[in-house]
């Protein structure tokens, strides 16, 4: 498809030699590309159809996460990623009781919670075994392969930051009555900075710390490397995210916070929503919010957010979801057997109920294939 500024250029190279017939002709062109974009972005489906089942590890512990237009499929015993077409591209066993999984690039990490090891994968399989001194409580990953970790021990809790060959890069340890006790953190795409929302409740007082680590030359010379931070009194910060290359959200119980730079983060935007919070899904490059607001048709409404806090999109609905997250650039949520999938100017484009109880669903290219898990099997489907 044109891209629309090709297609105004190719019309000043029209109006120049053909005068006002040419004009009008290529302003009916433009209004038929502009129609035929709108149609694309906005089309609805009305059903599916199955490309490849099993019921093999259907209703099981298997869990799901898109990866660079393929699907990541890890449990107990082993992780696969499956192309668009459903086949093994790559695998690898283990044996762990609570795997956790963390995306961000080309690179994946995997690791047990309390256990020892960190797995790091990228597109073609097993990159490193990094073993960890402490047990293992939480983890991120940037797009350079670097692994940020909470490690536990005791009553004791450390941040240890490894390169992707397993060298430490730096760490130290959580002073919960100096700091606060980590709530949620981050890693920036480029593993140059680390975000830290801290929680301090001590001497009749409960804030919020957000702290923002460079680990880049900038912050050779700030103390413990925090060069920005930011203290919010009275509040429940639980969740802190990158997203695009520079920009951080915050969300608290009665705001959301976007703070952006390279360097040195600063706050450029407070996001007030005058409702309860219920959920957070993020994109590469925006992020979405979900609110209720009581006495309305559609009491939840959904917010999309671009890079520095200014907003892209916002609809009401009229149902809560499980779960929702982005699909290129459409919002998909769903229940245990209802199915929605918006364009991000509110439209449906897909509506459905599903006769078998819905476990997953999880967006393979973005725009109209998924694989979608029910308590009967497990499926690749596309959208017709």
């Amino acid at each position: 498809m044109a891209r629309s500024k090709d297609v105004v250029a190719n019309v000043n190279n029209f109006k120049e030699k053909h005068g006002i017939k040419g004009i009008i002709f290529a302003l009916v062109i433009v209004v038929l590309v502009l129609a035929g974009s709108f149609f694309y972005l906005n089309r609805g489906y009305s059903s599916y159809k199955v490309l490849n089942s099993s019921t093999t590890g259907a209703g099981a512990t298997a869990k799901y996460r898109s990866y660079k237009g393929k699907v990541l499929r890890y449990s107990n015993d082993g992780i696969t990623c499956l192309n668009d077409r459903y086949e093994s591209t790559w695998s690898f066993g283990y044996s762990m009781q609570n795997p956790m999984v963390d995306i961000c690039g080309d690179y994946i990490a995997l690791g047990d919670l309390h256990g020892e090891e960190i797995l790091l994968f990228d597109g073609n399989g097993l990159v490193k075994k990094i073993p960890v001194t402490y047990m293992l409580e939480d983890f991120r990953v940037s797009g350079k392969g670097g692994v940020f970790t909470v490690l536990a021990d005791s009553d004791r809790r450390y941040l240890k930051y490894y390169d992707k060959d397993g060298e430490v890069i730096a760490d130290g340890m959580v002073q919960p009555g100096k700091t606060g006790y980590p709530l949620s953190f981050d890693v920036s795409d480029d593993g140059r900075l680390v975000v830290m929302s801290y929680l301090f409740v001590g001497k009749g007082l409960m804030k919020t710390n957000i702290a923002f680590y460079n680990f880049d030359s900038a912050g050779e010379t700030a103390i413990d490397r925090i060069v920005s931070s930011f203290e919010y009194k009275d509040e429940v910060i639980p969740d802190v995210k990158f997203f695009g290359s520079d920009s951080i959200v915050a969300v608290g119980d009665k705001e959301a916070y976007v703070y952006a730079g390279k360097d040195k983060p600063a706050l450029q935007k407070t996001i007030e929503y005058p409702g309860q919070p219920e959920s957070l899904f993020f994109g590469n490059d925006k992020f979405g919010l979900v609110y209720s607001v009581e006495g309305e048709d559609r009491p939840y409404k959904t917010e999309v957010y671009k890079p520095g806090g200014s907003r892209l999109s916002a609809f009401g609905t009229d149902m809560l979801f499980d779960k929702i997250c982005f699909s290129g650039d459409n919002v998909l949520g769903y229940n245990d057997e209802q199915c929605r999938l918006y364009a991000l100017s509110g439209n449906v484009r897909f509506d459905y109920a599903f006769e078998s109880r819905v476990t997953d669903i999880t967006p393979v290219n973005g725009r109209d294939r998924f694989v979608l898990v029910t308590n009967e099997a497990e499926s690749l489907i596309s959208l017709n």
